[in-house]
């Protein structure tokens, strides 16, 4: 539902540069995978436009150099994504935490959307009954489970339970995994893809990171080993430090931000998350891509960078920046865009991809 797109300056008019970037990541908008339940199945974009602006400012998402109907041009990070490594090292995880932290406390004029997760519950499982006779299913592959137990029971069951954690309502990036999170050379935290963020129960971006803590896309059918309580403070302990630093003390005042009430809430939002069963698929080799990239890509990017960035783009012609596909998720399609090398010039404090 996006398409990403690096557009940069050939090298040769790098040098050029002054204050303008070389190289940038062009996101193009498709019809959206996910959307609020009130949009009519209609890809709305405005609250993307909103949080973009808003995290690029705070620091807290890609820096945004322009938006337009179909899309934005953003910094173009050299990254690495949040891995299990990062997750045994304390320094990392406090950046993180600390960064989740001020992600909840961003104050961002959206609809509240607190109750989102059972009404995809409802919404999903009224979808299922309609497609499929689930009876017949269960007694055709066996499903002992699901045989023995009430889903309906069960569904409604988790969502008392999520209730009953009485979960802080924030801002929420919704989609806060690994994948999620760029690590950058200098160790640096970037968050992005915040299509899904809304108002809503913090608890789920600690269960969505934790659904898939030390262990990768790979793994995700294997036995989760859940980390302990030590491992578990040692993320909600600085989270809990960083939302005092921008919250004030009132924020302990509060008893669902001790660090006990924390760790139930965080176990709570990654029950029913893991599968216990085994499977042979190797998601490695699996080509995340999705959408056909246009022809006219290169055109596209050249003439967002000059309308957008200006300067040296006014000066160097298409042959003289490159561009090439960097993925293609569930909702962006994301585009490397940089002044090719010989038009860069690191002496200037401008980004050049």
């Amino acid at each position: 539902t996006n398409q990403l797109y690096y557009c940069g300056l050939n090298e040769e008019h790098r040098k050029l540069v002054t204050t303008e970037p070389q190289e940038v990541a062009i996101r193009l908008y498709q019809k959206k995978y996910f959307n609020n339940y009130d949009t009519n199945d209609k890809s709305e974009r405005l609250s993307d436009t909103i949080i973009a602006l808003i995290t690029s400012h705070q620091n807290l998402g890609p820096k945004i150099y322009g938006l337009f109907e179909s899309g934005q041009i953003m910094a173009y990070y050299q990254h690495r994504v949040f891995s299990s490594e990062d997750e045994r090292d304390v320094q990392m995880v406090t950046k993180l935490a600390h960064k989740l932290a001020a992600i909840h406390s961003l104050e961002v004029p959206l609809k509240l959307s607190h109750n989102w997760i059972a009404d995809s519950y409802d919404h999903f499982f009224h979808l299922s009954k309609q497609r499929f006779d689930l009876n017949s299913m269960f007694n055709e592959y066996d499903l002992e489970t699901l045989k023995t137990h009430d889903l309906s029971e069960e569904i409604q069951w988790m969502k008392e339970l999520i209730l009953a954690t009485d979960s802080p309502v924030t801002f929420a990036h919704n989609d806060f995994s690994e994948n999620n999170i760029m690590v950058t050379k200098s160790n640096d935290i970037v968050v992005c893809d915040y299509e899904y963020s809304c108002r809503g129960y913090r608890g789920y971006d600690f269960g969505s990171l934790l659904l898939v803590w030390r262990r990768n896309a790979c793994e995700i059918r294997k036995p989760h080993e859940f980390p302990d309580d030590h491992t578990l403070r040692q993320l909600i302990e600085p989270y809990i430090e960083e939302s005092v630093k921008l919250n004030g003390n009132e924020f302990l005042k509060d008893k669902r931000n001790s660090v006990e009430s924390m760790l139930r809430e965080v176990k709570v939002f990654t029950v029913g998350m893991t599968d216990s069963k085994e499977i042979n698929t190797d998601f490695s080799s699996v080509k995340w891509e999705r959408g056909q990239t246009p022809d006219n890509i290169k055109d596209r990017c050249f003439h967002l960078c000059r309308d957008y960035l200006g300067d040296v783009w006014l000066n160097v012609t298409i042959d003289d920046i490159e561009v090439k596909r960097l993925s293609g998720g569930l909702t962006n399609q994301l585009y490397y865009c940089a002044l090719n090398e010989d038009h860069r010039n690191t002496d200037e404090e401008v980004p050049q991809e």
